[in-house]
């Protein structure tokens, strides 16, 4: 029988964050190549939802302009 060794870990590498001019670029190339990706994106961050609950919305379940804010009323199937 042979010894059974762990595998050995992949060196990753360091984080490095974006230049101030690089977020400029992604956004363009994303606005030229999958001009929809960043409004999925946006949309995404600034209502909290996760990708399968944004897929399964209607139209309908939007409600804009009532009073100061938009509404968005989700079925009990989808969350």
């Amino acid at each position: 029988m042979t010894d059974v060794g762990s595998l050995k870990k992949d060196k990753k590498r360091p984080y490095i964050p974006l230049i101030p001019e690089e977020p400029t670029k992604v956004v363009d190339h994303f606005n030229n190549y999958l001009p929809n990706y960043n409004v999925w994106l946006k949309t995404l961050y600034y209502t909290g939802l996760r990708p399968k609950e944004l897929r399964l919305m209607k139209c309908s379940m939007v409600i804009l302009g009532v009073g100061d804010k938009d509404l968005l009323v989700l079925s009990e199937r989808i969350n």
